[in-house]
């Protein structure tokens, strides 16, 4: 395995193909300019890590390997838009308790008290965007979420193409409550 003394390291979500094929539909309808994100590189990020040495990697994947949550659906409908970068995202409009927790578990260590409420779930759909209309939704996207991912972005600690440096299932999806 490459060495990743260097890395810069996130926690994401994955959506299968399905999902992706609908995800990128709806950023093909909703942007109209920017620079739209590749199919292959729509995510969902659960916690951002930044450039990490090789003990720290091994220390996340050792968090990750005792994560122990159902998997769950999450329904993508709301457009938003991160003004500063310009980006144009997709999210829920219900974050299911499961994704909550889960980013939460995977979070960075030194994550001020607190902070874990600033987690906005979003797949960023393009970059150098124009905002959308106010109160802009889609048709929703179902996603079965049954695992995440470490993932390396580019090399020696600088951004770039991914890698999957581990993949870990979540358990059964809980029943439906009558």
């Amino acid at each position: 395995m490459k060495d990743l003394a260097e890395a810069r390291i996130f926690f994401a979500l994955w959506p299968d193909a399905t999902t992706a094929r609908a995800i990128a539909a709806a950023a093909r309808e909703l942007c109209a300019d920017g620079k739209p994100v590749a199919r292959e590189r729509l995510h969902l990020t659960l916690a951002f890590h930044g450039r990490i040495d090789a003990a720290a990697t091994a220390e996340l994947r050792r968090r990750a390997r005792a994560v122990h949550l159902p998997a769950f659906n999450l329904q993508l409908e709301r457009v938003g838009y991160f003004a500063r970068p310009r980006i144009l995202w997709l999210g829920p409009t219900h974050v299911p308790v499961p994704l909550q927790q889960l980013a939460a578990l995977l979070a960075p260590t030194d994550r001020a008290a607190g902070s874990a409420s600033h987690f906005q779930p979003h797949v960023s759909l393009a970059r150098h965007a124009a905002p959308p209309a106010a109160g802009r939704f889609v048709a929703p996207i179902a996603w079965p979420v049954r695992e995440f991912m470490l993932v390396e972005s580019g090399a020696a600690g600088v951004a770039g193409a991914y890698a999957c440096r581990g993949r870990w299932p979540l358990g059964q999806a809980c029943p439906s409550m009558k």
